[in-house]
């Protein structure tokens, strides 16, 4: 297995690196377009204006575009994300210290969404055209209709405000992580179900499957090993495309919450033109979604042997 995994293992990465450029240099032109002047927001509008030009000329903003442009090429390369122009501190500490909330908060969301999705998928698709099956379909589809925007404060006020059974804010204990979790995990899991639903469809009824029946063998085995196995392949893409989805946009979900992850960090460094640390979360974001996507692509090949041959 090793030698066929190698070669797409290699291929994926060369194919990182002109993604990764392109990443920086789009992300350095678009921050450098933002209005507002990062200065302005240091100094305030009141400031000296000789101030400010020492100011500029500190943080290297004097330099044409260009010139800036090749510094922070140059930079990146070495791994240095030079500091933040607000708290000073270096921004590859910063992010560090933000990504394994973020981390935290996606893979809790995304086992949330992957428990109740698959079964309740595969439940929907042998129930099919039954009550259960028409009511698993429905809250799927109001699951999938619910935006982040609303589905977090309609959390928190039900189950903070009127409830009182769960606390709003900060990270914490397992408690803290629940409800922002489940805001992301409910459309998630509502994509999942429907997607597995229309892939065991079109199994169900395969060969393999009526032999499994006639051997004997119960339902769970029939159903969620054998025909799952065999239609797992387009809801691994959901679930690689979906985990990259939740690593990377975390911002409305963070933010609603007070999550001290990515998200929120990436959030006040655009509010306040910190264009290194806007950068930097950039570049680390985007790095991760491709990281997740290649991932997903060695699943395909574990979770269907045939794929090992093309």
């Amino acid at each position: 297995m090793l030698p066929t995994l190698l070669t797409p293992l290699i291929r994926r990465l060369l194919l990182t690196l002109p993604v990764a450029f392109g990443v920086l240099t789009i992300t350095f032109f678009m921050v450098h377009m933002i209005p507002g002047d990062p200065v302005d927001l240091i100094l305030g509008d009141l400031a000296n204006p000789l101030d400010k030009i020492q100011m500029r000329t500190k943080l290297g903003l004097d330099k044409s575009i260009g010139l800036q442009y090749l510094n922070f090429l140059s930079n990146a390369v070495q791994g240095n994300f030079g500091e933040s122009l607000f708290s000073k501190k270096p921004v590859s500490d910063l992010i560090f210290n933000r990504i394994g909330a973020t981390f935290e908060l996606a893979s809790t969301a995304m086992f949330f969404a992957i428990l109740f999705g698959l079964p309740l998928g595969v439940l929907a698709a042998v129930k099919r055209l039954t009550f259960y099956d028409r009511a698993l379909v429905t809250l799927g589809l109001v699951g999938m209709s619910f935006p982040g925007f609303f589905l977090g404060p309609l959390l928190i006020y039900l189950f903070a405000i009127i409830l009182g059974w769960l606390p709003v804010g900060e990270r914490g204990g397992f408690s803290n992580l629940i409800l922002p979790a489940f805001s992301l995990a409910l459309p998630l899991g509502a994509i999942l179900l429907r997607m597995t639903r229309a892939s065991m469809l079109d199994v169900l009824h395969e060969d393999y499957v009526r032999v499994a029946k006639a051997k004997g063998l119960g339902n769970f085995k029939v159903y969620y090993v054998h025909a799952l196995r065999n239609a797992l392949i387009p809801v691994i893409t959901i679930i690689g495309l979906q985990f990259g989805s939740v690593l990377t946009g975390t911002v409305i979900t963070e933010t609603i919450f007070d999550w001290p992850g990515l998200g929120t960090l990436l959030f006040d460094a655009i509010q306040r033109r910190d264009y290194p640390l806007v950068q930097g979360c950039v570049l680390i974001v985007s790095l991760i979604y491709v990281s997740v996507n290649f991932v997903t692509d060695i699943a395909y090949i574990l979770a269907h042997p045939k794929m090992r041959m093309s």
